[in-house]
């Protein structure tokens, strides 16, 4: 709904001395268009401290248990009961068109020089099938290191992930410990 259209169904329902009160079946109308169009947010945090162990030259999903006191998923939009489950993004509920943005926190120790890592996300439909996997980003490090790094990552929900997940995976050219310790995902 327009800006213009709302102006419309203002001045034609709203109260003034010459048309009366709004009826409760307009109220609900501009209501509920407000509200889908409406947002929020979800802080998923990692509960578990243990990272995982990958191996070089495979791609590898990670986890996230969200079982963090810090998890806070009460502004999430009303038209999703979370954003975040099975260590994946659930797109179920996010009406088309709706962006998303990820900010995905992953902390990397690397045991041995010259290591280089691929982070990508993939999208699977709701058969728990690969629709696309896309390289978010690239790293390399030159030394044996522990280092916390964050990758944002912004997508449109289109029709064929409409009802499926994104998972965050990983692939190093040597292995690397990784603890994915949180995702921050808002849907404005």
């Amino acid at each position: 709904m327009k800006s213009t259209d709302l102006k419309v169904l203002h001045d034609q329902n709203f109260a003034d001395n010459i048309s009366g009160d709004i009826s409760p079946e307009k109220l609900r109308e501009v209501t509920d268009e407000f509200v889908d169009k409406s947002g929020g947010w979800g802080d998923y945090v990692n509960g578990n401290v243990v990272p995982q162990v990958l191996q070089s030259s495979q791609w590898t999903e990670l986890t996230n248990d969200k079982a963090s006191a810090n998890t806070d998923q009460s502004f999430r939009p009303h038209f999703t009961a979370t954003m975040f489950e099975n260590n994946r993004v659930k797109l179920l509920g996010i009406p088309l068109g709706h962006s998303v943005t990820c900010r995905i926190a992953l902390n990397v120790t690397t045991l041995s020089a010259n290591t280089d890592i691929d982070v990508r996300v993939t999208f699977r439909n709701n058969a728990d099938i690969i629709i696309f996997s896309q390289v978010i980003d690239h790293k390399s490090f030159k030394s044996a290191i522990a280092t916390q790094y964050v990758d944002l990552y912004t997508f449109f929900v289109g029709p064929a992930i409409v009802d499926g997940t994104m998972a965050i995976e990983v692939n190093p050219d040597k292995n690397v410990n990784m603890l994915h310790s949180g995702i921050f995902i808002t849907i404005p």
